[in-house]
């Protein structure tokens, strides 16, 4: 996991709910001074339970905060379990097939 992406993406949240880092520590129950470690980017590994607390707080998935490619990032995480399931399957060969087309 990239550090700096991962940073990058936590701010860019904690910015769009229009909260400081400090109002951020509260929700998510961590100190100011891991979440501006988090932001700078010096975790190389992130700790999980934290990461859950950060996205929890934020109203996203702990997927996206980690996951590499911003491609995804603005699917909601109820939308995100229903793509990754077996149920959604049939659907997503179908589109495929019609944006072949």
């Amino acid at each position: 996991m990239n550090g700096k992406i991962l940073g990058q993406k936590i701010q860019t949240a904690r910015e769009n709910q229009g909260w400081t880092q400090t109002v951020l520590a509260h929700r998510a129950n961590i100190s100011q001074a891991v979440v501006a470690g988090y932001e700078k980017g010096q975790k190389v590994r992130p700790d999980k339970d934290i990461v859950n607390q950060i996205a929890a707080a934020l109203n996203v998935s702990s997927d996206f905060l980690l996951a590499e490619d911003d491609k995804l990032q603005h699917i909601p995480p109820n939308i995100m379990a229903w793509i990754e399931s077996k149920d959604s399957l049939p659907y997503l060969k179908q589109a495929y097939k019609s944006a072949q087309e």
